[in-house]
């Protein structure tokens, strides 16, 4: 055991980010002359300017001593986004100072802190403002990862929008005809072939993205048509398609994580005039999941149903 006194003796450790505040003091020029030759009140300003940096090290010699008290829960989704609300009083005028831990479970059922820092005063999010995203990055070991979800951004000024990003696990920037990057090297023999050069067949599962905002004006439903070529008569594609969710069930030994399909269609709406509309499929927003959230299935043949948004047959189909 340490003795106590050799403890309080000890030396700080450096938090990532203090240390990469002290990377950084040598190229705060403006800092460092205000330092040099500057007056105690120029000095103090250089400090209230540079708070990025100084912060970190404040927190790291001079560590608070502050209380904590859970205000609410949230569950991550499929990419690792979280939201959620907590009602701070209507005599609190405080703006709110947040602190954040997350926890997974190990062996399904054991609930393993993988993110909560120390010292707490150092990773509060000090006057956050409501709506701002909060990162936040871990390196336990005991943290599951998966496949990240790609970014996607939308036309400029545009916050309504579908995205074809995909066929199967081929990126359409993968693809000869579909790829920027790969216009000047298209020609009749490689069209539609992957970069490597192996052709498509078989069932394809083109992948789409939606923008949440489309849910916000009652946009909940989609379909996906097909036609030979260039001419002829959209047909709609039937293919039934399912979503993962992942939910806990209760065993002996605890709760254990489960992944559920969902059928998302083909199915009918009401188009609002008393018609039904046949061969939609329903948009996987949030909101829409049965329990819990999307979450990507461990079985292989799973993810590919999951990352579906549609299904192409393309053998039972004549070449264009």
């Amino acid at each position: 055991m340490v003795p106590v006194q050799r403890q309080l003796h000890a030396p700080p450790t450096a938090t990532p980010d203090a240390a990469q505040a002290l990377a950084a003091l040598p190229q705060a020029t403006a800092l460092r002359y205000s330092a040099q030759v500057g007056s105690r009140r120029q000095f103090q300003q250089a400090l209230i300017d540079h708070a990025e940096l100084i912060r970190p090290l404040l927190c790291l010699y001079y560590p608070r001593f502050v209380t904590m008290q859970r205000v609410a829960t949230a569950k991550t989704d499929e990419c690792g986004h979280f939201q959620t609300l907590f009602f701070n009083g209507c005599n609190n005028p405080d703006q709110p100072d947040l602190y954040f831990k997350a926890k997974q479970k190990l062996f399904g059922w054991l609930d393993v802190y993988i993110y909560a820092p120390t010292p707490i005063a150092c990773h509060t999010w000090w006057d956050y403002r409501c709506g701002t995203e909060v990162n936040l990055y871990t390196s336990s070991p005991w943290a599951h990862t998966c496949a990240p979800c790609p970014p996607v951004i939308g036309p400029p000024g545009k916050n309504r929008w579908v995205a074809f990003l995909a066929v199967g696990v081929h990126g359409l920037n993968n693809i000869y005809g579909t790829a920027p990057d790969l216009v000047g090297s298209v020609t009749a023999n490689n069209l539609g072939l992957t970069q490597d050069g192996r052709p498509w067949g078989g069932m394809l599962l083109p992948r789409l993205e939606f923008s949440n905002a489309l849910e916000a004006v009652g946009v909940r439903y989609y379909r996906m048509s097909w036609r030979q070529g260039s001419s002829g008569t959209f047909l709609p594609l039937t293919g039934e398609i399912h979503h993962y969710y992942r939910h806990d069930v209760p065993t002996p030994t605890g709760d254990m994580p489960v992944w559920s399909p969902e059928t998302l269609g083909p199915v009918e709406a009401d188009d609002g005039a008393g018609h039904k509309i046949p061969n939609l499929f329903r948009i996987p927003f949030p909101s829409v999941a049965p329990a819990g959230v999307w979450d990507t299935p461990p079985d292989v043949a799973e993810i590919q149903q999951h990352f579906a948004s549609a299904k192409i047959p393309s053998k039972v189909s004549p070449p264009a």
